[in-house]
């Protein structure tokens, strides 16, 4: 009796270990949404940032970006293939600063996809000369389509523009082989809990 009492009490208390510290499993897409020195002249063509690709497969909901002037803009994320996997509603940023696009639907990416931005006019979202080659369209080469492979110009560049997205893990795959080490788990069991955790309360 006494055994099967202790039993239930190492069992419950795994479970609530469990349960306190799960959250949910998220990582960066994208660089700090800060004011930076410059903002592209091109008008109607894509730029793509390759500094922090999604790191692993997920969703996300927002996007935050420094707007250096007022425009409309589209978010688009492009994957390892450098396929247009997604390409956002018209976004409009009313003026200068920190913004926060909200969408309407959860966004899901692979890990490795790049996020970029379509500017309608001039471009909106600041950049600075450093970091990983940018890559981007020719000026008025158009709105990108979903399926598409971008058409980059021959020139690349480091660049790191303002714009990031907050990926949620949507496979408990990324805990595995060590994995669950690079965050803020006590073991595998408590990080995959977490995920399964997170992605039911959805439900």
């Amino acid at each position: 009796m006494r055994r099967t009492i202790a039993a239930v009490l190492v069992m419950t208390a795994a479970v609530l270990g469990l349960t306190t510290a799960a959250h949910a499993l998220t990582g960066t897409l994208g660089n700090p949404a800060t004011d930076r020195a410059y903002v592209d002249g091109y008008h109607n063509f894509t730029i793509v940032d390759t500094n922090h690709p999604a790191p692993f497969d997920g969703t996300f909901t927002h996007v935050n970006y420094y707007a250096e002037r007022a425009g409309d803009i589209r978010f688009v994320v492009v994957d390892t293939t450098g396929t247009v996997t997604w390409v956002s509603d018209v976004i409009t940023a009313a003026g200068a600063g920190v913004q926060t696009a909200t969408l309407a639907d959860p966004v899901g990416v692979t890990a490795g996809s790049n996020i970029g931005v379509f500017s309608v006019g001039q471009g909106v979202v600041s950049y600075e000369y450093a970091g990983a080659p940018s890559e981007w369209t020719a000026n008025n080469a158009g709105l990108p389509a979903v399926g598409d492979t971008l058409d980059y110009e021959a020139t690349t560049q480091g660049r790191v523009y303002s714009m990031n997205a907050t990926v949620e893990a949507s496979s408990p795959e990324v805990c595995k082989d060590g994995g669950w080490e690079m965050y803020d788990y006590k073991n595998q069991g408590q990080c995959i809990a977490s995920i399964v955790a997170d992605s039911n309360s959805g439900k």
